[in-house]
């Protein structure tokens, strides 16, 4: 009797091994294949391959594995056998019978009885199915119940029919510590979390490596439930979740983790009822992931398409804004030649303002799509020294200054660095309303490859640091500080911020916050340095050039072209204004028929009603391939502004256009040689 109650109990750890299995071979998402020392395969978890289980089990493995990776899965499978705990190997594997072939990541592990290895198990990552529940061990284990409860009565016949079920229940045993074994190997290899729940909503079980992967104990978790474990709430989502699973649902959802080094994971988690053998849960199973990066990569994401719309919009205005900017300035230019008094100094103020608008118009086409910077070898620490007490001025704020004496220069845009540097220390000025100390900061740094990201590259840089005595930046909005239109501020826009982020990225830097608390926040620019240093400028009073040459200009905007008009008049041109390609088209070949050829076309890049300068001068190049072109655009960083020989014109000018680098260019062109 003492032996018939030892194989009971033994028969009961295996139905709750059994159930355990079921329940976590399910869930686990890849393929577990288990292999002899002959490297046939013994089990598999489920039909792969458009295969069942029985055209699978007993033919080798190499079967399934291409050629090509034949050597390296022997290595492996030989160096599990041989003692190795754990051997891993990528190939190409499916069925020849149908020549599908998929990639694995195979992880191996020794399967062990008492200590003694029979077996290799492979845990395959692709798919997420399960293994059923063996239904040979759970027909055996029924019927063995069955016959013992039947023949009670008759002792010797009941001895006879217990040793031949003890027999079969050491068949059964091997068989669970066979799957025990695969179970373990299977859940030491994967960097998931796993762990059981009861009835009760208490964590029962806590399986695999990832405690201490993510720096936990198992006693945060073991014999608790959410409400002892989290805050009230944090508990709630896994409290809601565990009822839905608890009544058979499988329910997927994510959550967030606090790790002993102060950072949040996130996890999504799948739970999964544990059934016993007349279906009802005993329990559930739960399987998560850590997908932090992931949401970090779908939030940049996210704020790129915003930058993209942000983009858009600025593109088409700073070229309408170029063109009204360009009128203004250059009919304020040629009023400037005839004034006197007091209106020589109304007309030098609001060129003043123009020009500052100007610099308006080149930061909204920086933010259009193709806008670059136009980047200069500059003194970064004097043009954050005087952008810091511009914006300060009127503040509260008062600024403390730690700038290098020989700091590095950089390649950067004057102007948009300068914007970058306002936006920063207004955004410190509004962290700081009843005022405070503002420190800046500007040094040297040399970048090593560890400190390299895929913006920043090694080498030689320079560090400003803007630091503001207010009261930081909640950690849930740090993420989405540089986000478009994203404030916490009353009566701001959100946009300061990311115009310092975008000026920052595309002069080939990169600005942080890095540090941020209640005593105030810490943000970081560091851009490249350069060895190049500003060419020298001389302060000299300048002849502007005049002609008497014939000049066909196509513009679309009318007040442009009367302004064009008066300006080339102005300097002794004989000149014609047309709005587009075929009116352009029309007057040169009118002229070159009357033998009284145009000496010089100016072409506007783009024109609303058709063609652009592009193509209407390799138009007008079949007429006459002699023809002199200088192209006008808005748009200063424009491959054909920045190289205008490779696209045939002989020069270009830059919106807003003024008298002197209008007759510069002109009379330049005019004068080149024929043979250019």
């Amino acid at each position: 009797m003492a032996k018939m109650r030892a194989s009971a109990g033994d028969l009961s750890k295996a139905q709750t091994s059994a159930q355990l299995w079921s329940a976590l071979v399910e869930t686990f998402p890849g393929f577990v294949t288990v292999v002899n020392r002959a490297h046939d395969i013994v089990h598999i978890n489920k039909t792969v391959f458009d295969l069942a289980r029985e055209d699978v089990i007993g033919r080798s493995v190499y079967d399934f594995v291409e050629p090509d990776y034949h050597d390296e899965a022997r290595r492996c499978i030989d160096a599990v056998f041989g003692g190795s705990l754990s051997e891993c190997f990528r190939s190409r594997a499916g069925s020849p019978d149908n020549g599908k072939y998929r990639w694995f990541e195979n992880q191996l592990a020794p399967v062990k009885i008492e200590d003694r290895i029979v077996g290799v198990a492979l845990v395959a990552q692709d798919v997420t199915d399960r293994v059923a529940t063996d239904e040979q061990l759970q027909q055996a284990t029924i019927n063995m119940e069955r016959e013992i409860a039947g023949r009670t009565a008759e002792l010797v016949h009941t001895n006879a029919l217990l040793t031949k079920r003890v027999d079969e229940l050491a068949t059964v045993r091997e068989s669970l510590q066979q799957r025990e074994g695969i179970l373990s190997a299977l859940i030491g290899a994967m960097d998931d979390i796993v762990y059981t729940i009861d009835h009760q909503q208490r964590c029962v079980g806590v399986f695999g490596s990832w405690p201490a992967l993510l720096g936990l104990k198992q006693e945060r978790f073991l014999g608790k439930t959410p409400a002892e474990i989290f805050s009230a709430e944090q508990a709630k989502p896994h409290q809601q979740a565990f009822a839905r699973a608890l009544r058979g649902e499988r329910v997927v959802y994510d959550w967030d983790l606090e790790t002993p080094d102060g950072k949040t994971r996130r996890i999504h988690t799948a739970l999964s009822p544990m059934r016993s053998t007349d279906g009802k849960i005993d329990g559930l199973v739960a399987v998560g992931r850590e997908v932090t990066a992931l949401m970090q990569l779908e939030a940049t994401l996210a704020r790129s398409n915003k930058f993209e719309a942000l983009t858009t919009l600025a593109d088409g205005m700073a070229h309408d804004f170029n063109n009204v900017l360009a009128i203004v300035g250059g009919n304020l230019e040629l009023l400037a030649l005839n004034a006197v008094g007091d209106d020589r100094e109304l007309i030098a103020d609001a060129r003043d303002a123009t020009r500052r608008a100007v610099g308006l118009a080149q930061s909204l086409r920086f933010f259009s799509k193709g806008g670059e910077p136009q980047r200069t070898p500059t003194n970064v620490g004097h043009l954050t020294r005087d952008a810091v007490e511009l914006s300060l001025h009127g503040s509260e704020v008062k600024a403390q200054f730690a700038i290098d004496d020989d700091l590095h220069f950089a390649l950067i845009d004057p102007a948009l660095f300068a914007q970058a540097i306002q936006s920063l220390a207004r955004n410190a000025v509004d962290a700081m309303p009843a005022g405070g100390t503002l420190r800046v900061t500007a040094q040297n740094a040399q970048l090593s490859r560890s400190d390299a990201t895929s913006v920043l590259t090694p080498g030689p840089h320079v560090r400003i640091r803007i630091s503001d005595q207010g009261h930081g930046i909640a950690p849930r909005d740090r993420e989405r500080i540089f986000d478009p239109f994203f404030s916490k501020k009353e009566q701001h826009k959100g946009l300061g911020l990311t115009v310092a982020y975008m000026i920052a990225t595309r002069q080939n830097g990169n600005l942080s916050l890095v540090e941020s608390s209640s005593a105030g926040s810490t943000f970081e620019l560091l851009l490249p340095a350069t060895n190049e240093r500003p060419a020298e400028e001389f302060d000299q009073l300048q002849v502007v050039p005049t002609g008497s040459e014939s000049i066909l200009v196509m513009e679309d905007e009318v007040l442009l072209r009367i302004l064009m008009w008066r300006t080339l008049k102005g300097l002794g041109y004989r000149v014609e204004t047309v709005a587009d390609a075929e009116s352009t088209l029309e007057r040169y070949d009118a002229a070159l028929k009357k033998n009284e050829p145009f000496d010089l076309v100016l072409l506007d890049l783009t024109v609303a009603s058709g063609e652009g300068a592009k193509a209407v001068l390799r138009r007008l190049q079949a007429l006459n391939p002699a023809v002199r072109g200088i192209v006008t655009s808005g748009y200063a960083d424009a491959d054909v502004i920045t190289d205008p020989r490779k696209f045939g014109f002989a020069g270009a000018l830059t919106k807003p256009l003024g008298r002197e680098a209008i007759a510069t260019e002109v009379r330049r062109v005019l004068d080149l040689p024929t043979s250019d």
